[in-house]
């Protein structure tokens, strides 16, 4: 890892809450310092429509371009996690119907086997880590945070984030920005 220049190999490490997050909690901050960061965004609209159709292709699925990308506007945000168990989702359906699957087919199978499966665990199971990502303290900020955003429908920002830890902490975590910074990060992966 610290001379590449004698060596093929190369290291890619990876996880679900920022490597800020995990170098903070075990006190290496310091001395881990030479790993670049890549943070992993949403597809474009575009990028997610040629995603889906390269899946739907190898995963033998005839589907229009039109159901394509009604599929990719009802998942939201196309991150390539969710765009890969939707087409698992209509790979399996596909199977059971012959094969033929119709535009309202892929709202039934949206609503049915990816919303309100039993096995869609994805939002409790994030919830449930976050008495495992924090201590005490942030998870009480972490999840005042949370609720403000579920009844907020112009959205946060910085500020309010302040404000909130200001109201809801006591000093001197009220003003403590790393602590503030950490749990964003945090929230954000």
């Amino acid at each position: 890892r610290q001379d590449p220049a004698n060596s093929r190999v190369k290291f890619l490490v990876t996880g679900s809450i920022g490597l800020e997050g995990v170098v903070r909690r075990l006190g290496l901050h310091d001395t881990i310092n030479d790993f670049n960061a890549v943070e992993l965004y949403p597809l474009s609209a575009q990028e997610a429509v040629d995603f889906c159709r390269r899946l739907a292709q190898s995963n033998e699925l005839d589907l229009s371009k039109e159901q394509i990308s009604h599929m990719v506007k009802l998942i939201g945000s196309p991150w390539p996690y969710f765009l890969q168990i939707f087409i698992s989702e209509i790979r399996n359906w596909s199977l059971k119907h012959q094969n033929i699957i119709e535009t309202g087919d892929l709202d039934r199978i949206y609503q049915e086997r990816l919303l309100f499966a039993s096995k869609n665990k994805y939002l409790s199971h994030m919830y449930d880590r976050l008495k495992i990502s924090f201590t005490p303290t942030e998870l009480k900020l972490a999840k005042e945070i949370l609720k403000r955003c579920c009844h907020c429908r112009s959205g946060l920002r910085r500020p309010d984030f302040e404000k909130i830890q200001a109201e809801i902490l006591p000093e001197p975590e009220a003003n403590d920005e790393g602590l503030l910074e950490f749990v964003l990060d945090t929230l954000k992966h």
